[in-house]
């Protein structure tokens, strides 16, 4: 499921939901996600995609067979959508892939 931008956005991002209209920047809730939320909209992210960067964002040393287990995808779909993160500049590898972290550019 895409995340589309209408004039009125419903968002779920793992556990949290927002709502607001993205044409009225005095109704939008006042937090810092929201910043995130209208960027990933505009990226067009997948609802996975999304899930991998937070996952990435918690834990800078998780692998791609976690990522697999906790979003319920298998692995050749986590690695499809890593390379899109990644073509996008939103997370990069540093280091080794065995030995390595993972980097999430906001």
């Amino acid at each position: 499921m895409k995340p589309q931008v209408s004039e009125d956005t419903f968002h779920e991002l793992t556990s949290v939901k927002l709502m607001y209209k993205i044409d009225e920047p005095s109704k939008r809730p006042n937090i810092d996600l929201d910043k995130d939320l209208i960027n990933d909209l505009e990226k067009n992210l997948s609802e996975n995609q999304i899930k991998i960067i937070n996952f990435m964002s918690e834990n800078a040393n998780i692998t791609q067979s976690e990522l697999s287990n906790l979003i319920g995808i298998n692995e050749k779909n986590i690695r499809n959508n890593i390379k899109k993160l990644k073509d996008l500049g939103l997370i990069q590898r540093i280091g080794s892939p065995k030995n390595g972290y993972w980097e999430v550019k906001k």
